[in-house]
């Protein structure tokens, strides 16, 4: 395979774990490769003590601005050129945050949103997003439908199940049954958590009925994006 002038790509983790270590094994399987030289460089800071993001934004809790810039400073510093932060929640603030000149940080939010916005039009109806209360309550993607607060309260025992570090496939099956009910009533679903994109395993989450276009996983987007943005020649 024709040698590559690959970019380093940052990974800025901990928030949490599992969907960090997610993160890194997706930019690796998308990544056209024959052999080990032909993968991109990643360097990961994964820092599991940065402040619960929902805590900071629907209770007052402390902010995690302060430990994401030093993160990025960390990562900046061990040569990271294209930067991703696996967590949605922690896109509430974005605008808070700054990457030296030069240095491009991948905005996941947004990727997500254009995906639901052509899925909108292209299928008629709407899209349905499913996260943190953080996530929903901070505005973090605005304009889409959110669950009730019974299936809300169902989402975040799934979530918090997968940051425990519980089972996850039991957890899995709840998720394909959450999903499987809104089926009829919208067009679309967001992982907008990456917990749940922990949980989706292709080509599992797949077979639920004419979704196979439809479930967006930003995590997914978000390594085809550093990947693309860290090879001029992908």
């Amino acid at each position: 395979m024709k040698k590559r002038n690959k970019k380093v790509i940052g990974i800025l983790g901990g928030m949490g774990p599992d969907a960090t270590i997610t993160l890194f094994q997706r930019i690796v399987a998308k990544t056209p490769a024959e052999r080990d030289q032909d993968h991109f460089p990643v360097v990961v800071d994964s820092n599991p003590a940065i402040p619960d993001r929902t805590e900071a934004l629907i209770r007052g809790g402390s902010s995690p601005v302060p430990f994401i810039r030093a993160a990025l400073r960390r990562l900046e510093e061990a040569g990271a050129e294209v930067i991703g932060i696996p967590c949605n929640t922690a896109h509430a603030f974005f605008s808070d945050i700054e990457v030296s000149r030069g240095t491009l940080l991948i905005n996941m939010v947004e990727l997500a949103l254009e995906k639901a916005r052509e899925i909108e039009q292209k299928k008629g109806g709407r899209v349905l997003l499913l996260a943190t209360r953080g996530t929903i309550e901070g505005g973090i993607y605005p304009g889409l439908e959110h669950p009730s607060p019974a299936q809300q309260k169902i989402l975040d025992e799934i979530i918090m199940a997968v940051k425990a570090g519980q089972e996850w496939r039991k957890e899995q099956e709840k998720l394909l049954g959450f999903i499987r009910e809104q089926e009829e009533n919208f067009t679309g679903v967001i992982l907008g958590c990456t917990e749940l994109s922990f949980l989706y395993k292709p080509p599992y989450l797949e077979s639920i009925k004419g979704w196979r276009d439809q479930l967006i996983d930003p995590l997914d987007l978000l390594a085809e994006q550093l990947i693309k943005e860290a090879d001029p020649n992908h």
